[in-house]
């Protein structure tokens, strides 16, 4: 799933990424996301499946990071060629 969304850490920070091949599949919605976003309306839609510190510490942790960056591509194959 992408990272859509404010960084709480760093004020004023929105981030749009980690889309891969899917970015023009979600291009309208993260438009829209950023947008609800940056206006402080109210979403239009549940954003909690994109927020980008959803990965908590974690994100921390390069050996985690590691390991989990070389199996995305494994488990994206497996769902399509298996």
């Amino acid at each position: 799933m992408p990272l859509i969304g404010p960084v709480s850490s760093i004020d004023g920070l929105y981030v749009c990424t980690a889309m891969n091949s899917g970015g023009v599949t979600y291009s309208a919605a993260a438009g829209h996301m950023i947008a609800d976003f940056i206006s402080e309306a109210d979403p239009r839609f549940d954003t909690s499946a994109f927020v980008p510190e959803r990965f908590g510490d974690r994100a921390k942790d390069l050996a985690w990071l590691q390991r989990e960056i070389s199996a995305v591509v494994s488990r994206g194959y497996q769902q399509t060629n298996l």
